[in-house]
C-alpha cells in the first residue's frame, strides 16, 4: 500500500509542475504578443514550448528588466 502512495504522489507533484510550466509558458507568450506583437511572440513559442519551468520563469523576470525581445531570450553574460 505505500509503494501506491508514493506512486500517487509523484505523480501528482508531476501533474502540479506540468501545471505551473503550462501557465508559466501561456503567462510569457501573452506578454510577449502584448508587448511585441504576435509575430515576434510566434518567433520564439517553440522555444518557449521546449524549455523547463525555470527557464521560463528566468525569462519572465527578464521580460520586467529589458525593452528587447532579444534581452529576454539572449544567455546571460
Amino acid at each position: 500500500m505505500e509503494i501506491q502512495n508514493i506512486y500517487a504522489r509523484a505523480r501528482h507533484q508531476a501533474a502540479m509542475e506540468q501545471g505551473r510550466l503550462s501557465e508559466a509558458q501561456a503567462t510569457l507568450a501573452k506578454m510577449l504578443r502584448l508587448k511585441f506583437g504576435a509575430e515576434a511572440a510566434d518567433t520564439v513559442s517553440a522555444q518557449i514550448k521546449e524549455s523547463p519551468l525555470e527557464t521560463v520563469q528566468n525569462w519572465i523576470e527578464r521580460f520586467a528588466t529589458t525593452e528587447t525581445l532579444d534581452g529576454i531570450f539572449s544567455s546571460p553574460s
